[in-house]
C-alpha cells in the first residue's frame, strides 16, 4: 500500500496528536517550518511590531484549521477586533496589539507577537478555556497560520452583527462568504502571499 504523506497531512496529523496532548499553536507551527520562500514573503511584517500592527490594522484576516474551522476577523485601528467565529449568531469582541519580546544584541528588534484580550465570558471550545486574560502568539505563528487578508470591514462584525452563522469545519474563503452572505462588496487584493497548506 502506497501512502503518500504531504505536508499538509502532516500538518494536520501532527496537529491533531499535539492538539490531544494539550500543544499549543506554536508547538505545531514549529512541527512542520515555514520555508525560506514562506519566511521571506512574511520577513517585512515581522520587522517589528509596528510592521505586523500595519498588515493587521483597517484589515479582516481569514484563517482556518480543522479544530476551529473558518475565523474572520477584522481589526480595528483603534485596537479592537470582531471576530466571526463558526457557530456564532454575533460578533466576538475583543481587543488586540502587537508587542515585541525576545530582544537581544544581536536582534534588538526582538520578535513581534500578536495579542489578543477576550471577555471573561468568551469561552474557546477547543481549549476549553474563558478569556479575561491577554494571549499571545509570536507573529510567525499568527501570519503562518493567515490564509486571507483584505482591507476594510468587508463583513461589518464592527456592527456585531453577522451577515450569517458560518458553518462548524468548513473552509469559506472571505469572497464565498461575500457570495453567501449576500453583500455586494468589492474586496482588494488579498495581502497574504504565502500558503502553508500546500
Amino acid at each position: 500500500m502506497n501512502v503518500r504523506i504531504t505536508r499538509k497531512t502532516f500538518v494536520y496529523t501532527t496537529a491533531l496528536f499535539l492538539g490531544l496532548v494539550g500543544c499549543t499553536a506554536e508547538m505545531i507551527v514549529g512541527a512542520v517550518p515555514a520555508t525560506q520562500e514562506e519566511i521571506a514573503e512574511m520577513e517585512p511584517y515581522l520587522a517589528s511590531e509596528e510592521a505586523l500592527r500595519g498588515f493587521l490594522a483597517g484589515h479582516t484576516r481569514k484563517t482556518y484549521d480543522r479544530f476551529h474551522g473558518t475565523q474572520i476577523e477584522y481589526f480595528d485601528t483603534d485596537g479592537r477586533a470582531y471576530l466571526w467565529y463558526p457557530g456564532n449568531g454575533l460578533a466576538v469582541p475583543s481587543f488586540w496589539k502587537t508587542e515585541s519580546h525576545w530582544k537581544t544584541a544581536a536582534n534588538p528588534m526582538g520578535e513581534s507577537e500578536l495579542c489578543f484580550l477576550y471577555s471573561r465570558q468568551a469561552y474557546n471550545p477547543v481549549t476549553r478555556e474563558f478569556g479575561g486574560l491577554w494571549e499571545c502568539m509570536k507573529g510567525e505563528t499568527a501570519l503562518y497560520l493567515t490564509d486571507e487578508v483584505v482591507a476594510g470591514d468587508v463583513f461589518n462584525l464592527k456592527s456585531s452583527f453577522l451577515p450569517y452563522v458560518l458553518p462548524e469545519g468548513t473552509d469559506v474563503s472571505i469572497r464565498a462568504a461575500l457570495q453567501q452572505s449576500g453583500r455586494n462588496v468589492t474586496i482588494g487584493e488579498n495581502r497574504v502571499t504565502w500558503d502553508w497548506r500546500n
